[in-house]
């Protein structure tokens, strides 16, 4: 059973992340999360229903968006996942990686990873950059699939270079970790850097560590602080102790 705050980590993932690195009509589900993440729950509750009342090839996938934040006195996990399904089975590339998402965190509908594997196939032979990155991830972990570096590194390697944010972070953990390619610190800490610019907390506190103890690069403990603390300031409180450590030596930064 997920805790309450890993559903509502699942829910995030599933639709906030598309509007990182593109422009959307005001027509869109995806125009609807960009308001949402902007705190205008009534605004983006609006365009969905007039999404699902439109009978349009984004219908289902706003109602499934409705019931999974419950707007619009919408909320039903399993009825999200209907009509979810529906827009995927109707050729949405969106929704299809949403399905995925849906299976592989046993949301709405029992875990099975082997088709959220399947539907991220379906979404990736659309373009989707999102379901390329988690199906690399599943590709990493051995998750649905046999596991295969060279497969998920192709993947996320695709996805990163595309833009997209977490992609560029898990490359750069697979450069340092030696997942499919001779560990290479200096390529890490660029795409770490890449992605931390992106406001990848994880990034930000990997980077972080780099510059403080002078993995991959010259030492710079001021630098190494600076990346920390904003991992800090953006909630990742797993940076703390590496920041405490850091800056033992750098008491005059603070002044």
């Amino acid at each position: 059973m997920k805790s309450r705050l890993q559903i509502g980590q699942v829910v995030a993932f599933i639709f906030l992340l598309f509007i990182s690195t593109q422009t959307f009509s005001d027509h869109t589900v995806t125009y609807a999360m960009g308001l949402l993440q902007s705190g205008d729950r009534e605004k983006a509750t609006t365009v969905l229903m007039n999404i699902a009342a439109s009978g349009g090839m984004e219908a289902n996938y706003a109602r499934c968006a409705m019931h999974l934040y419950g707007l619009g006195k919408h909320e039903n996990r399993k009825l999200a996942f209907e009509y979810c399904m529906k827009a995927a089975k109707a050729g949405n590339g969106d929704a299809q990686y949403v399905v995925g998402t849906l299976y592989e965190n046993g949301f709405g509908v029992e875990l099975d990873e082997s088709k959220a594997v399947s539907w991220y196939i379906k979404s990736v032979s659309q373009g989707n950059l999102y379901a390329e990155h988690n199906l690399g991830l599943m590709y990493f972990q051995g998750r649905g699939v046999p596991r295969n570096y060279a497969k998920a590194l192709e993947l996320t390697k695709h996805a990163a270079e595309n833009g997209y944010s977490l992609a560029q972070n898990s490359l750069a953990v697979a450069y340092a970790k030696g997942q499919g390619v001779p560990i290479d610190w200096q390529s890490a800490n660029r795409w770490w850097k890449i992605s931390a610019e992106q406001g990848v907390v994880e990034a930000q506190h990997s980077l972080g560590n780099s510059y403080c103890f002078g993995r991959g690069m010259s030492q710079d403990r001021s630098e190494g602080i600076k990346w920390l603390r904003l991992a800090l300031d953006n909630g990742y409180d797993a940076a703390r102790e590496n920041f405490n450590r850091c800056r033992i030596k750098w008491w005059e930064f603070w002044k």
